[in-house]
């Protein structure tokens, strides 16, 4: 009978838990302790593991109230029965227990409570003593806890039974009861009412607009807090975004694969969350947006809506390159070396530059730390980035000038008028003065400051500077340009002999042309004096010149008052243009040198003046005039209002003739010398 009224309670006992728990979010069985057989000390309690203990002086048993329970002996008055019943998740409602004592068990009890486990502080529940049954099973309770808020979810919720004196058959009634009196629980049953997790959230997130490879700065934020939580906030961004509870992200951080949990169990407090774009977010992804998810386990997940935010690409530098300086060559090529390189990548990256591009000076003008020209651009590795490309500098420094060229060298009383043609190169720098050697280049003077047009007109040795020239001597002249960088390379030696007297031969002009594979020269004197006759010179660079033949005067006993016409034909020209000059020979041995004659390319099609130099002059100029047949031409010397101020007629041959031209007597300026209608510019210094 015993055994089946045990297993009929056990029974009503599970349906009423079943039926609690049916009830959802209302009251529930928090612990229903009914002592089976083994008796563990402990159960699980859905807010955490429940455990009971004594302080008697006594032992335990298993005996129940009927069946299996828990027992003790050996009590004294104020010792207890103790439960640890962690209400974790739940409003603590009542406590209800069977009890048993032998005649002479303890007889009276009272309930107290601790909020603070077994160690706090014990507080006495009000209306709360009961008797133990004296030799039956009497359930005492419920005992109401729902005023009692400190209990409510809390882990360390303890209740003891107070034995407050007398045994149970009321013999004594006070004081403490028999050593070997027992007493008896159980079939405990804990109801609560469930609290649902709840997460809130508070604050509006703004933009975190970042460069690329750099976590925006500073974050956005926002707050969160849990009540009734029986797990931690997972906080989890969409992609692009990384979460933190510091603001320096230095701990604590989590992002769409790798989540942020915040606080555990319990009541989490507000707690701020810091929300930035990550320093991998890319340009492409961008703009990032989505709802940060708040969520734990029971509770309602929460969004938290992230503002629209945008990865702009991060500018890189090219280094590596280096522009090499140069001296003046007259063009704008520059050397670059070294590799390009990034400079600013970031996240790992590693990229080779991309790119065509090629360099070159702005100028080819002399200058310090002259900016390069680049043409073409380098790429951009990917479209996380911006290229600022390159800038570079280098210097051009001036060198010396290069060779001038002599024309021809009037001889004059006393002196010589060396006409010549300036370098081809200034060597970057303007021409200063000239120096002039009257021995070969082995000691030179300098003309007068600032002067440097055609002629140089030689009146004094080069060894002092002083000593006047000697008439019927002659003098190897050479000639040499200087700038601010130094002195050029000098002409080769061409002779001249100051005269007192007449010129002896009155050369009228002096022209050639390319016949097939041979130049033809051809010369025309208006009078000869003396004359013994003409060395043929040639030149491939106009500098040095080697004879190639002689034409004895057609003048009988070499003097003539008429025009006497001269040819030459040079068999075996080389390169692409031939320099020219007449050598003309005295027949007491005295010479002197003919203007310069150029033949390059075919016969000429048309009148045209090819050139003119010196160009600026300050004396006699030679006028390089292209004719495509004999014929008589008009050489006129014009300003620029179209005024004719001289007039020169010549007998002009086939070909190329070379013809001296006298503007020392015009005022300085720019003017025109023309054939038919067309013309060139010279400069008058």
């Amino acid at each position: 009978m015993i055994n089946i009224t045990r297993s009929v309670r056990s029974l009503m006992l599970l349906l009423a838990m079943m039926m609690l728990t049916q009830v959802g979010w209302g009251q529930v069985t928090i612990l229903a302790w009914d002592f089976t057989s083994g008796n563990s000390p402990s159960a699980n309690l859905p807010g955490g593991s429940a455990s009971v203990s004594f302080n008697t002086g006594g032992t335990s048993g298993t005996s129940g109230c009927n069946a299996n329970g828990f027992s003790i002996s050996g009590w004294n008055v104020n010792e207890y029965f103790q439960i640890l019943a962690p209400t974790t998740g739940y409003n603590l409602n009542s406590l209800t227990l069977s009890v048993r004592s032998s005649g002479t068990g303890p007889g009276n009890f009272k309930v107290q409570y601790s909020s603070n486990g077994s160690g706090g502080t014990f507080t006495d529940l009000p209306s709360s003593t009961f008797a133990s049954g004296n030799g039956v099973c009497v359930s005492v309770g419920p005992f109401d806890f729902s005023s009692i808020n400190a209990l409510d979810n809390n882990a360390n919720t303890v209740f003891r039974l107070v034995f407050t004196g007398g045994e149970a058959d009321g013999t004594p009634a006070t004081g403490d009861a028999s050593s070997a009196g027992t007493f008896r629980v159980d079939d405990i049953v804990i109801t609560g009412t469930f609290m649902s997790p709840s997460i809130s959230s508070s604050g509006t997130l703004s933009s975190v607009n970042t460069t690329y490879g750099t976590a925006s700065s500073p974050p956005t934020s926002f707050s969160i807090s849990g009540s009734n939580m029986s797990a931690g906030i997972t906080v989890t961004p969409p992609a692009g975004f990384e979460v933190s509870t510091t603001s320096d992200f230095s701990s604590s951080v989590g992002d769409n694969s790798s989540t942020l949990t915040v606080g555990s169990s319990g009541t989490i407090a507000s707690t701020t969350v810091y929300v930035r774009l990550k320093a991998s977010a890319t340009v492409a992804g961008s703009p990032y947006s989505g709802n940060i998810v708040l969520s734990s386990s029971g509770a309602t997940s929460v969004n938290v809506a992230t503002a629209s935010s945008t990865v702009t690409p991060k500018t890189l530098t090219i280094t590596g390159l280096s522009a090499a300086d140069k001296d003046y060559d007259g063009t704008t090529s520059v050397s670059v070396t070294g590799t390009p390189v990034y400079s600013g990548l970031v996240n790992s990256e590693s990229f080779a530059v991309t790119g065509t591009v090629t360099w070159a000076f702005p100028d080819a003008n002399v200058g310090v730390n002259k900016t390069l020209t680049r043409t073409g651009s380098y790429d951009a590795p990917s479209g996380n980035y911006t290229v600022t490309q390159p800038s570079l500098t280098a210097s051009i420094s001036a060198i010396a000038p290069s060779v001038p060229v002599i024309s021809f060298i009037t001889n004059g009383n006393q002196q010589l008028s060396v006409v010549f043609t300036a370098p081809s190169s200034d060597g970057g720098s303007v021409i200063t003065t000239y120096k002039y050697s009257t021995n070969g280049g082995a000691n030179w003077q300098t003309r007068a400051s600032g002067t440097t047009g055609s002629p140089l007109v030689i009146t004094t040795l080069s060894t002092d500077g002083t000593t006047a020239l000697t008439n019927d001597i002659t003098y190897n002249i050479q000639i040499r340009a200087v700038n601010t960088a130094g002195e050029g390379t000098a002409t080769g030696s061409t002779q001249g002999t100051p005269t007192a007297g007449p010129l002896p031969v009155s050369l009228v002009s002096f022209s050639g042309y390319k016949d097939g594979f041979r130049n033809q020269l051809r010369w025309l004197t208006a009078s000869e004096v003396n004359n013994s006759g003409f060395e043929v010179q040639r030149s491939a660079d106009g500098i040095n010149y080697q004879s190639i033949g002689f034409v004895n005067s057609l003048a009988i006993g070499g003097n003539s008052q008429t025009q006497l016409k001269y040819n030459f034909t040079d068999a075996n020209p080389n390169g692409l243009k031939q320099y020219y000059r007449l050598k003309q020979f005295d027949i007491d041995g005295r010479s002197s040198l003919s203007n310069i004659l150029l033949i390059q390319g075919e016969k000429p099609a048309a009148f045209e003046i090819a050139s003119v130099y010196p160009n600026p002059s300050r004396g006699q100029v030679t006028v390089l005039l292209n004719a495509p047949e004999n014929k008589a031409v008009t050489i006129r010397l014009i300003d620029l209002s179209g005024r004719t101020l001289q007039t020169k007629q010549i007998n002009a041959l086939a070909g190329n003739n070379s013809i001296p031209f006298d503007i020392s007597n015009l005022a300085k300026g720019q003017y025109l010398i023309s054939v038919g209608e067309k013309s060139v510019k010279v400069v008058k210094e």
